[in-house]
């Protein structure tokens, strides 16, 4: 028996017939498709948990992150105020110190006169020292023409749209003082007068030492040389860092004191009266 070819009897161009149901068949291509959708979905939801997941667990650790930058640069920003505040405090102590020193002298009056005193040649007498301190006021810088013009155009504009920032008050300095010490004396002649200031040159101490007034005075009808000195205590001068001039004087004999006066006895005698007896 000779099998039929079912593409000779439907013809070349003709797919084979099914023999179930067309709604059989539409049902199940349906379920088919519903299936693969709902795996597709599964498939799909379940990478979207897995990110959302992953990236969760990346913004717990950036929050981590920021919250331990965030307490590092606090307890960096409280570190940088406490040393602004060293700073202040040193600043003022510094000024304090520096008019405390300015006010003090570094000098004193004793180891100036003795340095005075030791240079004097020996046929020449002090009379006066005059020490007179006076503040040094500073002179403000002038201010640049230039500075003072107004802005014109853009320049203005933008001048005008930023706020001025208000200026910090400036600390007050320390003031200066300068002390000058007018030496007069008298001297036998205009050598000695010379030979004083030429020693006192040479003292650490002072600076623009200058013979203001040299005359020729009459003192208890002897001929001496009446003189005037003006020098200038140095600025930095400190007596820590000289070496005072020492020199060698004849001591003089001791001058035997005055003898008491001797204590007269003033007791009056005493008159005594004997009776008879009977």
């Amino acid at each position: 028996m000779a099998r039929i070819n079912a593409s000779t009897l439907l013809g070349s161009g003709q797919q084979p017939r099914s023999f179930l149901p067309e709604d059989y068949m539409r049902g199940k291509i349906e379920r088919r498709s519903g299936i693969v959708s709902v795996l597709l979905f599964g498939v799909v939801m379940l990478g979207v948990v897995g990110a959302f997941i992953v990236t969760n667990r990346k913004w717990n650790d950036v929050r981590l992150l920021e919250q331990s930058v965030t307490q590092q640069v606090k307890r960096e920003s409280e570190k940088l105020d406490q040393l602004k505040k060293l700073e202040a405090t040193r600043g003022a102590l510094t000024e304090r110190a520096q008019s405390a020193a300015a006010v003090l002298e570094r000098v004193p009056r004793s180891v100036l006169m003795a340095e005075i005193t030791n240079r004097t040649p020996e046929r020449l007498a002090l009379i006066e020292l005059n020490l007179v301190g006076k503040r040094v006021v500073e002179q403000a810088p002038k201010g640049d023409p230039k500075k003072g013009r107004a802005p014109s155009g853009r320049s203005a504009t933008q001048a005008k749209g930023k706020p001025a920032e208000p200026e910090k008050p400036k600390a007050p300095k320390p003031p200066v003082l300068e002390f000058t010490i007018a030496i007069n004396g008298l001297a036998a002649t205009d050598q000695d007068v010379a030979e004083f200031q030429r020693r006192l040159k040479a003292c650490e101490l002072l600076a623009n030492v200058e013979l203001a007034q040299s005359a020729q005075s009459d003192v208890n009808g002897v001929a001496l040389r009446r003189f005037r000195i003006d020098a200038q205590i140095k600025p930095s001068a400190d007596v820590a860092t000289i070496e005072p001039l020492h020199v060698w004087r004849e001591e003089l004999p001791e001058i035997p004191a005055p003898a008491k006066p001797e204590q007269k006895n003033n007791r009056r005698p005493t008159r005594r009266t004997v009776g008879s007896a009977q």
